[in-house]
């Protein structure tokens, strides 16, 4: 995604990439608000909030997404990257 890809790069200010991060969480949270049935916007929304550390909030849209996209391999696949990073936090 594209605001993953401008919120990593270093040559931004922490600001900026603060500023990109609230702005792609508005627009994935208005996406799943006009369709709700999309897997992909919430396993989006999932890598968003597990990336700022918040798992287990991650782990439930994760599922959600995986309810309305079970096929969907690029879903489990984000997660189980999710849940990787999620162990190497913890170690």
């Amino acid at each position: 995604m594209t605001y993953q890809k401008e919120s990593a790069n270093q040559t931004k200010s922490l600001r900026e990439r603060q500023l990109l991060i609230g702005q792609a969480r508005s627009e994935i949270v208005q996406a799943i608000k006009l369709a709700p049935s999309i897997g992909r916007y919430w396993a989006s929304y999932a890598w968003l909030v597990g990336s700022s550390g918040d798992y287990d909030k991650a782990t439930c849209l994760f599922n959600q997404a995986l309810k309305l996209d079970l096929y969907n391999p690029a879903i489990g696949e984000l997660r189980d990257r999710m849940e990787e990073l999620k162990s190497f936090k913890e170690q």
